[in-house]
């Protein structure tokens, strides 16, 4: 468990929900525990994300980065993210 982390986990619960809405594909599976598939995204994420403290906003950039490529997730989707403050909290 060394490499959890609250936010990647967010997001892969979205990517999660992203493909069963867009291809129905992940039916009849045990939804607490990753697939293989799921093991070797969360690594990708945890390289490519470009940092040990991961804030929001880093989460928000890789949903961008996983939604702009359409091999890791082929579904048209767009968000917009809000927030309440100006600069670090």
């Amino acid at each position: 468990l060394e490499n959890w982390d609250c936010g990647v986990a967010c997001l892969q619960m979205i990517l999660r929900w992203l493909r069963e809405t867009d291809e129905n594909s992940w039916g009849g599976m045990d939804s607490r525990k990753l697939t293989k598939q799921e093991l070797i995204e969360r690594d990708w994420i945890l390289q490519n994300i470009g940092v040990k403290s991961i804030w929001t906003i880093d989460l928000v950039m890789m949903l961008q980065t996983l939604i702009d490529d359409k091999e890791k997730l082929p579904t048209r989707m767009s968000f917009l993210f809000c927030s309440t403050k100006l600069g670090v909290d």
